[in-house]
């Protein structure tokens, strides 16, 4: 689908909403935020708003695909079914990035909770999300017992949801304790959780 082209001024008001949006989302939730409060905190009438975004649903998705998603190149190319094992660090590398990005934690983790309620807008969305994550760490997996790195028994869902699973813990953890380091623990839990199943690898002669 092909986005529609705004003007500069229109874009920088776009950008604006989604800001305040993205915040008000963050703090006080999306059923929390009326359309008035982000209309006030950007700075426009609420028909202001209501000119780039037809009602609060559609601006939720659009911060969803563009706050909460902006690493979406990113993930199309870790969701690749053509992967290696090495897919897996990149996915780690990711997920350590985002841990820096105190704003990015609090959205996604209060629209995630929220989204528990099977009557949110994005539960559908946010249930895909956490599979597609899970299928990522799997697919990793699988291609290193395709070359020979992870042991052939290895219970691939299991650690898949085990991993992707403490991302959200780690990510609570982050927001009640800022200055936990949330990048380190998860890298020792991937470590931990990866070390019974590696195989030996042969060393390179010299």
């Amino acid at each position: 689908m092909t986005r529609t082209r705004h003007s500069p001024k229109g874009e920088r008001m776009r950008e604006a909403i989604l800001d305040a949006a993205a915040e008000l989302f963050s703090t006080r939730g999306y059923r929390g935020t009326s359309v008035d409060a982000i209309a006030e905190a950007a700075e426009l009438s609420k028909a202001g708003l209501l000119h780039h975004f037809a009602n609060k649903e559609t601006l939720l998705f659009a911060v969803v695909r563009e706050r909460v998603g902006m690493d979406g190149a990113e993930m199309a190319e870790l969701s690749r079914t053509d992967v290696g094992f090495d897919n897996l660090e990149r996915y780690v590398r990711l997920i350590e990035r985002r841990f820096s990005d105190p704003g990015w934690v609090r959205l996604y983790t209060v629209l995630l909770a929220e989204s528990l309620d099977i009557s949110h807008p994005i539960n559908d969305y946010m249930r895909s999300r956490v599979m597609r994550l899970r299928r990522v760490v799997s697919r990793a997996l699988d291609a290193g017992i395709r070359e020979g790195r992870v042991a052939a028994d290895v219970d691939k869902d299991e650690i898949a949801a085990t991993i992707v699973g403490a991302v959200d813990g780690l990510r609570i953890q982050l927001l009640l304790a800022p200055s936990f380091d949330a990048a380190r623990a998860f890298r020792r839990l991937v470590d931990s959780l990866l070390e019974p199943v590696l195989q030996p690898q042969p060393q390179l002669k010299s």
